[in-house]
């Protein structure tokens, strides 16, 4: 049976979604509150898992993105400390990618069937559930009624507040500067993450193009006074390797700062309204899955929209609340692991790294991406 269905917000996860539940026959009106797509973020890798469920739905972003062969971390120094050959789950399970993040939504949006009622500028401000159905109200005084509301709409999600089921949000303890920048030669295959002294930790990835996509992250009070430039400066100029490439191309202006944040608990909706992505589970970014878990989320929510919206309800809860909360809790853990600051810890921790096998490595990896590859596998439009 088809539903009539609001999508609110045209962010990763939404535009999936909007996809993802036309292509099954369903009525979707995807909103926006700002009045246009622009180019705006820093860099973002979709993992093997992501990239599959969009190809299962007919949507290939590789074009768009830059092949990554190797994940590696070092310490400050640049001397490694692990590696995940990332060329060796090609065949088997499918491959990563990274993305300016603009770039990617653009290539999102272009795959928006033509089905899709698209609405820019449009910013929700009611929500009223009733028995057939939600009233929605928007700021620009249009209103309308749908069988069903996903809010797709990010970390400080109104859909989850007008809900009736908010959750507060948690500091993770790490305030984060990113940036894409200049490299020379074409950027190189490998994504690395080196560790430093007190926590401080400098991610680059290659993007197409000659660019990179470079993330500094340090231990931080919440609400204090964020490090200055110097200070910054101070502090990563110093780190080798990878990053000591990549630093000469970061400057002030180009630095997207803010605090990362996630939800205290996971939050699903209503029988009427659903949440998907950050809206739902936002998490800290240490195994790269934010945007992963909303596409994996669109595909499995689409799948469970039905004629009886309840019994639909607690299936998408179903399917996806393990897999979620697996995800977000490796993803705070790792972040314990890699802010350590105490030296002898961080010694221990080093070694350890360095004397972990690559198999199992790998085995982490595949325990990570399987599950959505399985997803894919069984994406229709049935």
């Amino acid at each position: 049976m088809s539903q009539k269905i609001l999508v609110v917000g045209a962010g990763i996860g939404g535009l999936t979604a909007a996809r993802a539940l036309a292509l099954r026959g369903h009525r979707v009106t995807l909103v926006e509150r700002t009045p246009r797509f622009e180019a705006v973020g820093a860099g973002i890798i979709l993992s093997i898992n992501a990239i599959a469920v969009l190809e299962a739905m007919g949507v290939d972003v590789r074009p768009a993105g830059h092949r990554l062969l190797r994940m590696d971390t070092a310490d400050e120094a640049g001397r490694p400390l692990a590696s995940i050959d990332l060329s060796a789950f090609r065949d088997e399970l499918g491959e990563s990618y990274a993305f300016h993040r603009g770039e990617l939504h653009e290539a999102l949006a272009a795959a928006l069937p033509p089905s899709v009622e698209l609405r820019l500028g449009t910013e929700l401000c009611g929500l009223e559930t009733r028995a057939d159905g939600v009233d929605a109200r928007f700021v620009d005084g249009s209103s309308g009624r749908w069988d069903l509301v996903v809010g797709a709409d990010g970390i400080r999600s109104r859909v989850r507040a007008l809900a009736g089921c908010d959750v507060p949000l948690r500091y993770s303890g790490d305030t984060c500067w990113r940036a894409v920048v200049p490299v020379s030669g074409t950027g190189g295959t490998t994504a690395a993450e080196a560790w430093g002294r007190n926590g401080a930790r400098f991610g680059t990835v290659p993007l197409a193009r000659g660019r990179a996509y470079v993330f500094l992250v340090l231990p931080c009070q919440a609400g204090s006074r964020p490090p200055s430039w110097s200070e910054l400066s101070a502090r990563f100029g110093a780190f080798g390797g990878l990053a000591a490439s990549a630093w000469p191309g970061v400057t002030p202006e180009a630095l997207i700062h803010h605090d990362l944040h996630e939800l205290e608990r996971i939050e699903w909706g209503t029988p009427r309204v659903w949440l998907l992505g950050d809206a739902a589970h936002a998490m800290t970014p240490n195994l790269g899955q934010g945007a992963g878990m909303a596409i994996e989320d669109a595909a499995a929510l689409a799948r469970a929209v039905s004629a009886d919206l309840e019994a639909g309800f607690a299936a998408y809860k179903a399917t996806r609340h393990a897999r979620v909360a697996d995800i977000k809790e490796g993803s705070r853990r790792f972040g314990v692991v890699a802010r350590v600051g105490n030296p002898a810890l961080r010694w221990a921790r080093n070694t350890a790294f360095r004397l972990t096998p690559d198999s199992v490595t790998q085995a982490g990896l595949r325990r990570v991406a399987l599950p959505g590859v399985q997803l894919a596998k069984r994406w229709s439009v049935a």
